[in-house]
């Protein structure tokens, strides 16, 4: 009978056994004695790297811009004069160098002595350059989670302190469904203390059933750019110019179409199976913080005009904006106006269980290497985390050029 009285303890340690290997891709970082240890779960169609170097990843590295700032003035000497309205050149808003290693989630949780870990939910994502359609469209949420509750175990054998997920976009809907899990078929939930999703869509996003619509919207958008200002005498030269910005701003469109084209991103379909089987018995777990954060700013870039504002030999240029993107091409979708951040609304960001949620002006990549946001998520993994509101972040936020000076709002 003695042996009878062991099944169910040797049912769980099977069970954990069952998860022991090192899941693909996995990145581990030993911090400090009394910290949670931290598991960083990406999106859908991204890597580990979108955790420890943004600007490396395929989707990001072509969409990382300094939209909020405008190109810096110029000024020169000619011998001959320049006709005021002429234009120098138009140019792309410039590349925000804060998406690279050193302004990564990862760094900073390191930085602060934290136990971090991640890893690849789908190994082929994880390149700099757009993996094959078939990898892309293999990306599906059943065939990420299962590698979810495999890191989660694992980080469980490398540390006996209480564990915290933070996740991002599709990541947040993962961590929910790991907190489905019982002690029983997955022992280690029970050490998670705090759940944080990042831009998470927690009810949905329109692209999942009007991704196809996007690259309509999308298609041409510096043809409607008006060129009324400048004198018809270099009206067809400064056409000439537009190309250039063009060419950079359709590998960002191209990105956005691709996300919003895959067979993962249609399961977000608010009415679909995906979220039907989630929400199914889910329940507020005992002893769990839960923290939401969502985005207000759809914006990837601007196209700037750089014009000549004096006549002379002492010449000198200013900006004019000719386009925000996308927001001056009115789109149909709420995730790209204001309110959403170009993929999720802030409201589709929100979650019944949290104990907060901050609203901040970040699109939905920024939110990954915007300092105010990581240091918000730190002070969240405390007993008894700050109360007091504060303002929101914004883009630009660690840029001291930038002269940045706002924070993240609770609602």
């Amino acid at each position: 009978m003695r042996p009878m009285k062991r099944l169910p303890v040797l049912a769980v340690l099977f069970a954990s056994l069952s998860f022991a290997g090192e899941p693909s891709g996995w990145k581990f970082k030993a911090g400090e004695k009394g910290k949670p240890a931290i598991l960083l779960i990406h999106g859908l169609a991204a890597s580990r790297k979108h955790w420890t170097s943004p600007a490396e990843t395929w989707s990001i590295k072509n969409g990382h811009y300094k939209h909020w700032k405008e190109p810096k003035k110029q000024s020169g000497k000619s011998k001959l004069p320049k006709v005021k309205g002429d234009v120098r050149s138009i140019v792309l808003s410039a590349v925000d160098k804060h998406a690279d290693e050193d302004g990564s989630f990862w760094k900073y949780l390191v930085s602060q002595g934290y136990t971090v870990a991640t890893w690849n939910q789908i190994p082929c994502m994880d390149s700099e350059d757009q993996p094959s359609q078939k990898c892309l469209n293999s990306d599906v949420f059943d065939a990420a989670y299962p590698t979810a509750k495999e890191a989660l175990a694992y980080l469980a054998t490398q540390t006996t302190e209480d564990l915290a997920l933070v996740a991002h976009s599709r990541g947040g809907l993962i961590g929910r469904k790991l907190l489905k899990e019982s002690n029983e078929a997955l022992p280690p939930v029970a050490r998670v203390k705090w759940l944080i999703t990042l831009h998470t869509p927690h009810h949905g996003s329109s692209m999942a059933t009007k991704g196809n619509e996007v690259e309509k919207a999308f298609k041409s958008p510096l043809k409607g750019v008006d060129l009324d200002f400048v004198p018809k005498l270099f009206r067809d030269a400064v056409k000439k110019l537009v190309p250039d910005a063009g060419d950079k701003l359709a590998k960002t469109i191209d990105v956005v179409v691709v996300l919003t084209g895959l067979t993962g991103a249609r399961e977000l379909d608010a009415n679909g199976k995906l979220y039907k089987d989630l929400e199914a018995g889910e329940k507020k777990r005992d002893g769990v913080k839960y923290f939401t954060f969502g985005g207000t700013s759809p914006r990837l870039a601007k196209v700037w005009a750089r014009q000549y504002s004096d006549a002379g030999f002492e010449w000198k240029t200013s900006p004019k904006e000719l386009l925000d993107f996308p927001g001056d091409l009115k789109v149909p979708f709420d995730e790209m106006k204001k309110g959403g951040d170009l993929l999720v609304t802030n409201d589709s960001a929100k979650f019944g269980f949290a104990e907060k949620h901050f609203t901040n002006k970040l699109n939905h990549a920024e939110v990954l290497w915007n300092k105010k946001v990581q240091k918000k998520v730190v002070s969240l993994l405390v007993v008894e985390p700050p109360q007091a509101d504060e303002p929101e972040a914004e883009a630009g936020e660690g840029d001291a050029e930038d002269d940045a000076d706002d924070d993240t709002a609770a609602d």
